[in-house]
C-alpha cells in the first residue's frame, strides 16, 4: 500500500457547505450516511449539523439522537426553489423530441408523395412528348399529301378551264356560222341542200357530240331538291323531281333540249327570269310568262331533270323555283339558242 500523501487531507478538506450539497443531492440522509459520503468523522457531521440547524438551514427528521435523519427546513427549501426553480428537463425534452419526430415523419411522408407525383408527371410528359412527335409526323405527311392533291386539283382545274374555253370558242364560231347560214337561206342566197349548209350542220353536230363526251367524263353534281324541315309534299305536277335520279339524269347534267318536242323559247325565258329574280313561285312565273300549266310543268320537269332547277315548298306561296348552285345560266341559254337554230335549220331542210 502506497504511503499517504500529506497533501490529500488538505486538498479534500470538507466544510459544512459540502454537507448541504449532499443533503440537496439525496434529499435527506442520516448522520452516519453523511459522514460516510463525505469521508469525515461522525462527530464532525454532528457539529456541522448543529451549526446549520441553528441557522435554520436543516432540521432533524427523527428524534433518535444516535443516528438522526438530516433534511432542509421548509424555509430554506423555499429559498433554494426561488434561487433555482425546479424544472422537469427530461420530460420537456422528451416532449419536444417526440414532436420533432412526428414533424419529421410528416415531412418524409410529404416528400415521398411529392417524389411519386414528380415521377408520374415525368412519365406523363414523356407520353405527351411521344404523342406530340407522332402528331407532328402525321401533320407533316398530311401537309405533303394536301399539297400534292392541291397541285393536282389546280392542274385539273386549269386543264378543265382551258378545255371549256376552247369548247366555248368553237361553239361560238359554229353559232356564228349557223346564224350566217340562216340569214343567207332566208334571203335566198343559198339553198338548204347546198354542200355549204350540209357542212355547217355536220360540223355543228360534231361540236355538240364532242362537248357531250367531255361533259360525261367530268364529275357532275346530281340534281336534288331543297326542302325545308316539316315541309309539305310538293305539287303532283313536279312529283317526278322528288324521285331518285334516273340513269338518264346521271349520264349528263348538262343535257341539251331536243329539236322538235321542247318549248325552247319558254324555257329560255324562265331561265332568264330566274337569273334575274333568283326565286319565283310556280304560279307567278307561269302567269308572268303567259304559259299554260301543262307546258310550264313540262318545262320545269325537264330543267330539274337536267340539273338546272330545284324546287321547295313553302306554306306561304306554295311551290317555288330557283337555279341550282353553280349553274352557268348564260351557257345554258346559249345552248338553248343553238338548239333553236338547229331546229329551224332542220325544219328548213325538211321543206
Amino acid at each position: 500500500m502506497p504511503p499517504e500523501d500529506p497533501w490529500d487531507s488538505i486538498m479534500e478538506e470538507k466544510t459544512p457547505k459540502d454537507l448541504l450539497k449532499i443533503i440537496l443531492k439525496r434529499g435527506g440522509l442520516s448522520s452516519d450516511a453523511a459522514a460516510e459520503a463525505l469521508g469525515v468523522e461522525r462527530s464532525t457531521v454532528d457539529e456541522w449539523a448543529a451549526a446549520l440547524a441553528a441557522k435554520k438551514y436543516i432540521e432533524y427528521a427523527s428524534a433518535d439522537s444516535g443516528n438522526r435523519t438530516l433534511r432542509f427546513t421548509a424555509e430554506f427549501q423555499q429559498t433554494l426553489n426561488r434561487l433555482h426553480p425546479k424544472q422537469d428537463v427530461t420530460s420537456a425534452q422528451e416532449t419536444k423530441i417526440a414532436k420533432l419526430s412526428e414533424e419529421l415523419r410528416e415531412v418524409r411522408k410529404s416528400n415521398e408523395a411529392l417524389t411519386e407525383q414528380v415521377r408520374e408527371k415525368s412519365a406523363l410528359i414523356e407520353s405527351l412528348n411521344a404523342d406530340l412527335s407522332q402528331e407532328k409526323n402525321l401533320r407533316s405527311k398530311f401537309q405533303v399529301e394536301f399539297e400534292r392533291q392541291s397541285r393536282q386539283e389546280k392542274e385539273q382545274s386549269l386543264k378543265s378551264t382551258e378545255n371549256l374555253q376552247r369548247m366555248l370558242s368553237r361553239e361560238h364560231s359554229e353559232r356564228l356560222k349557223l346564224e350566217d347560214i340562216i340569214r343567207r337561206m332566208r334571203e335566198g342566197e343559198v339553198d338548204s341542200s347546198a354542200p355549204e349548209v350540209t357542212s355547217v350542220l355536220e360540223e355543228s353536230a360534231k361540236v355538240t357530240k364532242e362537248e357531250s363526251i367531255e361533259e360525261a367524263i367530268a364529275p357532275k353534281a346530281e340534281p336534288h331538291l331543297v326542302q325545308e324541315p316539316n315541309a309539305l309534299p310538293l305539287e303532283e305536277s313536279y312529283s317526278s323531281a322528288q324521285s331518285s335520279p334516273t340513269v338518264q339524269q346521271k349520264e349528263s347534267s348538262q343535257a341539251k333540249f331536243g329539236l322538235d318536242d321542247e318549248p325552247l323559247d319558254e324555257a329560255e325565258a324562265l331561265l332568264k327570269m330566274l337569273a334575274e329574280k333568283k326565286t319565283v313561285t310556280v304560279k307567278g312565273a307561269s302567269s308572268q310568262l303567259k304559259i299554260d300549266e301543262k307546258t310550264f310543268a313540262k318545262i320545269v320537269e325537264r330543267l330539274i331533270k337536267d340539273g338546272l332547277l330545284e324546287t321547295q315548298w313553302r306554306l306561304i306561296g306554295g311551290s317555288q323555283l330557283r337555279l341550282r348552285g353553280g349553274v352557268d345560266v348564260e351557257r345554258k341559254i346559249q345552248e338553248i339558242e343553238a338548239s333553236k337554230v338547229k331546229r329551224e335549220l332542220s325544219l328548213m331542210g325538211r321543206r
